[in-house]
């Protein structure tokens, strides 16, 4: 269902290429870029229009971003008309976004976060696969013939929908909100978050990387022979073995609410925990691709238990073993010390 959003201020101008964002302490699900626009990159008294988007946060004393434990925090503080902040996320095509309604109007999306947030939507007007012109620090250098929205309703009008439908890639344009916050308040500082957007969820690990210890053999979770692929099994090994490179895992939770085990190798290969094995019976826990559709990667951490809701079972040390190589597995909780974990 759309969200109904006000903009408040001027227009945000802020777009940039589709390139995923570099390595931070949150992992995406999809690309994205921050955005700042200042009246200048943070210096007061600056008349300079300063429009700049990154693939990490901003730290101006106008327009900044910061992760926060479920999302991203935006602020801006103009001192000389505007500012605006926010993050821009790719939603498709104008076909395939699932925001095409029958009248022809583009409904925005869903938003996840403070009220005052606002969406803008860019569209691909030329077909190069980027929305506006950006020199390689990030700054705004013009439309390059892309088309923007700016949003005070519950859709973009199926006028400025149809103008875009009819470019040479047709329906194939593609298509990024804008989601943020602004002001033309000097002085008066102006706060919000956003969370998600339209199913994009930026996702938080809520422990760093670490090794996963069993309180009963006092072993490590592992990924046997370090097979990071799909349906890889899961075992116990001493910790810090090779180096421990195998043994490396996260808990992740989004913002519709899951949490997911994660396991993690130096090459950035990242696999959810399933308790799901390939065969469909056996309760081996195995690593499966984020995000293919299987409820059983879906995780909750209880006290020491490592729970899995989808089918009531927690991770369990097979027969409270202390033997090297030995399995782990779904089982169901019976309290005992097997099925008890530290953190990473």
């Amino acid at each position: 269902m759309a969200a109904t959003v006000t903009l408040m201020g001027g227009a945000a101008m802020l777009a940039g290429t589709a390139t995923a964002g570099a390595a931070t302490t949150y992992s995406s699900t999809g690309d994205y870029q921050f955005a700042s626009n200042t009246g200048g990159p943070g210096l007061t008294g600056s008349s300079d229009t300063y429009f700049r988007v990154g693939n990490d946060p901003f730290g101006y004393t106008q327009s900044s971003q910061a992760l926060a434990a479920d999302g991203v925090d935006l602020s801006v503080n103009p001192d000389n008309g505007y500012a605006d902040s926010g993050v821009i996320v790719p939603l498709g095509t104008i076909a395939n976004s699932g925001l095409l309604a029958s009248d022809g109007s583009l409904n925005l999306p869903d938003l996840k976060g403070s009220s005052n947030l606002q969406v803008n939507i860019y569209f691909d007007t030329n077909g190069d696969g980027k929305y506006f012109s950006f020199n390689s620090d990030g700054v705004y250098e013009g439309s390059d013939g892309d088309t923007y929205a700016i949003t005070s309703g519950k859709a973009v009008p199926a006028a400025t929908v149809s103008a875009d439908e009819n470019t040479t890639e047709g329906t194939k344009t593609e298509i990024w909100a804008w989601v943020g916050i602004d002001s033309t308040t000097n002085g008066t500082p102006v706060t919000g978050y956003v969370s998600a957007v339209n199913g994009f969820a930026l996702s938080f690990s809520s422990s760093s990387v670490g090794t996963i210890t069993n309180s009963s053999s006092h072993k490590c979770l592992d990924v046997k022979n370090a097979n990071y692929t799909d349906n890889a099994v899961l075992q116990q090994w001493a910790c810090g073995a090779d180096g421990g490179a195998d043994q490396q895992f996260r808990v992740i939770n989004t913002s519709d609410g899951n949490s997911y085990l994660q396991a993690v190798n130096a090459a950035g290969a990242v696999l959810n925990v399933t308790s799901l094995g390939p065969d469909k019976s056996d309760r081996q826990l195995v690593l499966e691709t984020p995000g293919n559709g299987t409820g059983n990667q879906v995780m909750a951490k209880k006290g020491p238990f490592y729970t899995f809701p989808g089918d009531n079972l927690v991770m369990d040390d097979a027969g409270s073993s202390t033997a090297n190589g030995a399995e782990i597995i779904g089982y169901p909780q019976n309290g005992g010390t097997n099925q008890q974990w530290s953190l990473p």
